[in-house]
């Protein structure tokens, strides 16, 4: 009877533990919670199953330790160079700068191909007849600027953003041909589709203006210009543009120079060691590049001409491979590319392979051409640089939506702009120095 009782308070005892002394049953995983009531199971804040914890210090502290670090870049520069920065760069004859030269000579071409539409659809001109015409006019907008840059032999920087003008006029004018030869034959069908009557010189010149390279009979419109925002936009460009000159001026152009000894002497161990130097001020140079033309540049002519949709650009930051990049860092372009090249050649019988070497061959001859021209040499460096990418692209589809994608994706970013940089200069510094051309291998 003894052993019974002694039974029965243990297990008394036993249930009383299961219960705290405020009467509420332990949290799961305490031992003995009266003893000890400060342990439970829990993760390190730093595992991947530990709730949702904020980082914002360790954030700020890189932040602090980014700006140290460029901090003390700056001071090195300017003890080691001084103040590089020259205005009078600036100071030149208007009648010398090639981008007003080719935004004059660019007006020839775009009323021309707007007389042509107008004979085509007053069926003064044959379809056929007026297609070749279109063919010689877009031909000529191209290789006339090209001939003015290539012999004026203006600044590289400002003959290259003539020629970029040059390109998305060209562009432009695609566009709106191929999409007036749809609106056409959809007419001819019988399809209210407001053919002809879209064709008047303000709305050909309003599509010159919008930032789109798509030609529409008509697009989503504001109802008014919102001055504020303009004004902000506006500020945010020259000021952003002005940094990015600083930036190469002070930084990116010494640091080009001077890598000129270690390609001659075929020093690899100084190349890499410019290489790495360059890719941190290119990186921002190319960065704030972005921000300026797709973010605020391109806001500031869609303010101007009330224009509604603004989706300029998707969050290519977070690519994880190449193909996604190109999907989504230039949604103009891009969507150039698919409605008259892809779509064409893929409605045309060619294999999706086959338009995407359309889209990527057309693509690298014109960044050839956008960068070869100002610099007076056609190495195609930019022509196999756009092709070359096509096996990264299709050796890359494994590590889509992954991290190591995604690193994969910046470092070629940050590494491969800057070789390309240095094999341009040094071709360049070879051609006006008259020293002899060294290969790298």
């Amino acid at each position: 009877m003894e052993a019974l009782n002694n039974d029965t308070m243990r297990t008394e005892d036993i249930k009383e533990d299961t219960t705290s002394s405020d009467g509420k049953a332990p949290q799961k995983g305490h031992s003995n919670p009266r003893d000890d009531p400060h342990f439970r199971t829990r993760p390190s804040v730093f595992s991947s199953g530990a709730q949702a914890t904020s980082f914002r210090g360790l954030l700020n502290l890189g932040i602090i330790l980014l700006f140290i670090a460029n901090f003390n870049l700056v001071m090195q520069n300017i003890l080691k160079y001084g103040i590089l920065l020259d205005v009078g760069k600036f100071t030149i004859e208007w009648y010398r700068w090639p981008g007003v030269i080719v935004a004059l000579t660019t007006n020839g071409f775009v009323f021309l191909t707007y007389f042509i539409e107008k004979s085509i659809a007053s069926k003064k001109t044959k379809e056929s007849v007026g297609t070749r015409f279109h063919i010689a006019n877009i031909t000529l907008l191209v290789i006339i600027p090209s001939i003015m840059v290539w012999k004026f032999q203006p600044n590289p920087a400002s003959g290259t953003l003539a020629m970029l003008f040059i390109t998305v006029m060209m562009m432009k004018m695609i566009s709106y041909v191929h999409i007036n030869h749809n609106l056409r034959h959809e007419a001819l069908k019988g399809v209210k589709n407001g053919y002809p009557n879209n064709l008047s010189l303000t709305n050909m010149m309003f599509f010159m203006g919008v930032p789109t390279m798509i030609y529409q009979a008509e697009y989503p419109r504001n109802p008014n210009i919102r001055l504020g925002f303009l004004f902000r936009r506006i500020g945010e460009a020259i000021f952003l543009s002005t940094f990015i000159w600083i930036i190469v001026e002070q930084y990116i152009v010494p640091l080009v120079h001077n890598s000129m000894e270690p390609i001659q002497n075929m020093d690899y161990i100084r190349i890499v060691e410019r290489l790495f130097k360059l890719s941190v001020p290119n990186l921002y140079v190319w960065l704030l590049g972005f921000y300026v033309f797709f973010h605020l540049y391109l806001n500031i002519l869609g303010e101007i001409f009330r224009f509604g949709d603004r989706l300029f650009y998707r969050d290519w930051w977070n690519s994880t491979c190449l193909s996604e990049f190109w999907r989504n860092w230039n949604q103009p372009v891009h969507q150039w590319m698919s409605i008259h090249v892809y779509n064409p050649a893929r409605a045309a019988g060619y294999s999706k392979l086959q338009a995407v070497l359309m889209c990527f061959f057309i693509s690298a001859v014109f960044h050839e051409v956008i960068v070869g021209v100002p610099f007076q040499m056609i190495k195609m460096w930019a022509f196999w640089g756009m092709l070359g990418q096509l096996p990264v692209i299709y050796a890359s589809e494994k590590l889509k939506r992954t991290t190591v994608g995604n690193v994969l994706f910046w470092l070629s970013i940050m590494l491969g702009q800057p070789l390309i940089v240095l094999m341009m200069y040094r071709a360049w510094y070879a051609r006006h120095s008259g020293i002899a051309e060294v290969p790298l291998v």
